[in-house]
């Protein structure tokens, strides 16, 4: 597969905006659902979902305008290393989220508002997490 890396870029965003559209439809079903708790879940589903959507759809856009630009190799390479830093630092935070759901959880009793962060937190933590070993995997040079 012969795929250049802006190209890439654009279709793993792809999955996260796939991830943030149906974050907000599920969250905005959620709160239809009696009761506090799916209420909470879903408004965290909804606000998170719309948030990646947004990035997701910027990341995309930036993608889509440097690949059909004829870059200098470093110029590519140091795009593919910030991309994957940015995903690091992501991963970073999302642990931090899924937390910070726990806490609100087991804490604070916010069962609702932290199933919701958990749940987006940990999702995030995936992908992010799997993407940036991807990304070393691929196209580190």
């Amino acid at each position: 597969m012969n795929e250049d890396f802006y190209t890439y870029q654009r279709q793993r965003l792809g999955i996260l905006l796939g991830w943030g559209g149906a974050s907000v439809l599920v969250g905005g079903v959620l709160q239809c659902v009696p009761g506090l708790f799916w209420r909470q879940v879903g408004l965290q589903c909804a606000l998170w979902g719309a948030i990646d959507a947004v990035l997701a759809i910027l990341g995309r856009r930036s993608a889509r305008a440097k690949a059909g630009r004829a870059l200098a190799p470093a110029d590519e390479q140091k795009d593919r290393r910030g991309f994957r830093r940015i995903l690091l630092v992501n991963a970073w935070l999302d642990v931090g989220y899924v937390l910070c759901g726990a806490w609100l959880i087991w804490r604070l009793k916010q069962h609702g508002i932290g199933a919701g962060i958990l749940l987006q937190g940990a999702w995030l933590l995936l992908f992010d997490s799997l993407l940036a070993r991807e990304v070393k995997r691929r196209w580190w040079r």
